[in-house]
């Protein structure tokens, strides 16, 4: 069919060229290179994810909480999540506000206090809330020990 798209991709395994169909047109490796993070990112989803694997990833997404005090874990996923289904969380407000909605209730309510804006702001202030927590806890726990 004319109207699909070919997305040439050099397979490192057995060194050959692949290609994969697309519904908007043919893209050679000048075009894919021209193409934002963003709009690459969304045609290698549309072509190497199947329908059922991306309802996952968005249920995943949308079910995201920290466990235990685990914040790095939380934002890596979060950060992978968000790049796999941008449609989920197209603009920066609705991922600003998915992260704080998965932080543990203390720092989810210290977080939203400050009204941040950015995603690399709410963070910033996460992972400090979650240190000054890990820290008291310790504190705490070296306090009922000498008792």
């Amino acid at each position: 069919n004319a109207t699909r798209v070919r997305l040439v991709k050099q397979e490192q395994h057995k060194g050959a060229f692949g290609c994969a169909e697309m519904p908007q047109g043919t893209i050679g490796a000048k075009a894919a290179y021209a193409l934002t993070w963003t709009e690459l990112m969304k045609l290698m989803i549309e072509v190497y994810s199947p329908r059922n694997e991306i309802q996952k990833m968005e249920s995943e997404l949308w079910n995201l909480t920290v466990k235990g005090n685990d914040l790095a874990a939380y934002t890596q996923r979060f950060q992978e999540l968000i790049l796999l289904c941008p449609k989920m969380v197209p603009e920066e407000e609705d991922r600003v506000e998915r992260y704080i909605w998965g932080l543990l209730d203390n720092i989810q309510g210290n977080v939203t206090s400050f009204a941040p804006t950015r995603l690399q702001d709410v963070v910033r202030m996460a992972n400090s809330l979650m240190d000054q927590k890990v820290h008291t806890n310790a504190a705490r726990q070296v306090d009922n020990k000498r008792k």
